[in-house]
């Protein structure tokens, strides 16, 4: 028989549609994150500086662990867009739904949002509305993350032409 905060946790999981191979270790790892706060509106977690439901939660650490999920279920991060809605109806219950601000605030064209940022490039193909979001809540965001590696830099900074050397070596095979 499952306690009410066993079964709140099974129900966080199940909200956000994503297989987990492993819903013990998920906890645990996002235990280690912070503490796990029950309350009426359901569970809860401080999950990177953030107090949020817990199955939006569990779907940032699953776009950030997908070796721990089953990476078909996880969502696709594809922005709405104006040319999602194609009819003068669609149009207007959308408007009708969420106002003529967040129809103004829609992008014309759908833009896919990479789900883990994890260069400074990765940042910067974010439509503009996420990048503000992000660097309102850290001004040092970008400062934060590190160039994508070159791979024609070695770990000392110094440029080499793989290209050249590969064609010298065809050359002269004998000074490789």
């Amino acid at each position: 028989m499952n306690t009410p905060e066993v079964t709140a946790l099974l129900k966080a999981f199940d909200q956000t549609g994503i297989k987990f191979n492993d819903k013990a270790v998920t906890l645990a790892a996002l235990k280690e994150q912070g503490e796990i706060v029950f309350t009426e509106d359901g569970p809860k977690i401080n999950y990177r500086g953030k107090v949020q439901p817990m199955h939006e939660a569990l779907i940032a650490h699953a776009l950030a662990n997908r070796e721990q999920v089953d990476a078909r279920t996880l969502p696709r991060d594809v922005q709405d867009s104006k040319e999602n809605y194609t009819s003068t109806r669609s149009k207007v219950d959308f408007i009708e739904k969420h106002g003529e601000d967040a129809w103004a605030n829609l992008p014309t064209s759908s833009v896919v949002v990479p789900t883990v940022i994890r260069y400074q490039d990765d940042f910067r193909k974010l439509p503009l509305s996420e990048k503000s979001r992000l660097l309102n809540e850290d001004p040092d965001y970008v400062t934060t993350l590190p160039a994508r590696p070159d791979p024609n830099r070695t770990e000392t900074g110094t440029f080499v032409n793989r290209a050249f050397l590969e064609r010298q070596k065809k050359i002269c095979p004998s000074r490789s």
